[in-house]
């Protein structure tokens, strides 16, 4: 016999702890009663039979002396075994997973909405492979403290609207608004954007200037229309039409302005007299009204938008509103 044929030899399969192994993933994937996990062993290619009630006691409590917590069946778990907690992964304190939450908000300041999902899943797989307890408030809390949406249950809804962003097709939007309540409107779509924690789908709609921001957890369904030509050609025509924005701030002068980053240019205001103190305006282009909103609410500057009028209104509509809020003695 040759060193190469040694070599190849494969070794000897110890069923035993084969079988210790394939308890402890199978747990790990969530409860299952004795009667599942044979079905599991039924079908494994490497056992193809059941297991005693003996071996199956042997086996739970090697385990148990291994360090895992297992729970035994009864009618309150619907006599299923439960793997609450195993020493074998990643050890993480609480703050580990404070760093993991401060990295996830720091890495939502500029990630696209693609890397954002890869980090969740990344961030979600850490935990739920690490030792430690709670892991459910654990990962909850993950995504409640940097005020973020979990995405993993809608990842074909947004799969389906890159699909239809590529495609620049028009579509029937049914949307469920904080506001309006339930919705119904044609959206020519632009891209999906992570924005605060949420991935939003970006495009115009009828009769709105500005850009429309939809949180992709809050649009109940959309369909692809093909025979409304006349709403497509109008939305299309006003797509590249970016309209005219100009801010004025009071007590800035415009050597002191700090860029939006938004392609603005700024001018000193020619009629000083009327002002009791100085003032600049800002001027730009752009349909993306929501993300000027949080820049002027951040900037702490008294301000008036001078047009266009329907941002006026919006930008009034929420201070009312955030000054109704503070206001409230329940709140």
């Amino acid at each position: 016999m040759t060193t190469e044929t040694l070599q190849q030899k494969p070794s000897p399969l110890n069923t035993t702890a084969y079988r210790i192994f394939k308890i402890l993933q199978w747990l790990h994937c969530g409860p299952l009663s004795v009667e599942d996990l044979n079905q599991r062993f039924l079908a494994d290619p490497l056992i193809k039979k059941t297991l005693s009630a003996d071996s199956m006691w042997l086996y739970m409590n090697t385990l148990r002396m291994l360090g895992c917590k297992i729970s035994r069946p009864t009618p309150t778990n619907g006599f299923r075994h439960e793997l609450i907690q195993h020493p074998f992964g990643l050890y993480l304190t609480q703050s580990d997973v404070n760093t993991l939450v401060s990295a996830k908000i720091f890495a939502e300041k500029s990630f696209t909405y693609q890397e954002m999902l890869t980090l969740d899943r990344l961030f979600k797989r850490l935990l739920e492979q690490s030792i430690i307890p709670n892991k459910e408030e654990q990962l909850e809390r993950l995504f409640s403290h940097s005020r973020s949406l979990d995405y993993e249950a809608q990842r074909q809804i947004i799969q389906r609207l890159e699909a239809v962003v590529d495609s620049q097709n028009l579509l029937r939007i049914v949307y469920e608004s904080p506001v309006k309540g339930c919705e119904t409107f044609f959206l020519l779509p632009e891209g999906l954007i992570y924005r605060r924690g949420a991935i939003y789908l970006h495009g115009h709609r009828e009769e709105q200037e500005e850009l429309s921001l939809l949180r992709v957890d809050r649009i109940i369904a959309f369909e692809q229309v093909t025979d409304r030509p006349d709403v497509l050609q109008g939305l299309q025509a006003s797509q590249g039409q970016l309209p005219l924005v100009i801010i004025r701030f009071y007590g800035l002068n415009a050597q002191d302005f700090v860029p939006f980053g938004l392609g603005e240019s700024v001018a000193p205001v020619l009629a000083p007299k009327e002002l009791a103190e100085s003032a600049s305006d800002v001027s730009l282009r752009t349909r993306d009204f929501f993300s000027l909103r949080q820049i002027l609410l951040e900037r702490g500057l008294p301000f008036d938008v001078l047009r266009p009028v329907a941002f006026k209104q919006v930008m009034l509509e929420t201070l009312v509103g955030m000054n109704e809020l503070y206001d409230d003695p329940h709140e």
